[in-house]
C-alpha cells in the first residue's frame, strides 16, 4: 500500500515539473524588429528580415491589416506565432544646424 501511494505521489510530482517546464518554454516571448519582406493576410503569414536573417512567421489576419512589404515593424513572437505587431517609424533626420550669426564689419 505504501509503495502504491509513493508511486502515485512520484508520478504527480514528475507530471507537475514537466508541465512547469513546458509552460515556461511555451511562454517565452521574443521581440523582433525589422523590415517586412512578404505579407499574406489571407494565409496568415509574414516574413521579416532582421539582423541579416529572414523570419517566416504565422499571424492572425487582423494583425496584418495595413502591413506592407518594406514597412519597419516590431513584433512579439512566441515560437513562430506573432502575438503583437506595431509599425515602427524610422528615426527622424536631425534638423540642419542654424548658420552662425554674422558679425557686422568693423
Amino acid at each position: 500500500m505504501k509503495k502504491a501511494v509513493f508511486m502515485a505521489v512520484a508520478m504527480v510530482m514528475v507530471a507537475g515539473v514537466t508541465t512547469l517546464f513546458a509552460a515556461e518554454k511555451a511562454q517565452k516571448v521574443e521581440k523582433i524588429t525589422g523590415e517586412v519582406v512578404k505579407v499574406d493576410a489571407k494565409a496568415g503569414s509574414i516574413t521579416i528580415k532582421a539582423d541579416g536573417k529572414e523570419h517566416a512567421l504565422k499571424a492572425e489576419a487582423k494583425l496584418l491589416e495595413g502591413v506592407n512589404a518594406g514597412d519597419k515593424v516590431e513584433v512579439e513572437v512566441v515560437g513562430k506565432t506573432v502575438k503583437s505587431l506595431k509599425k515602427v517609424e524610422a528615426p527622424a533626420a536631425p534638423a540642419p544646424a542654424a548658420p552662425a550669426p554674422q558679425q557686422p564689419p568693423q
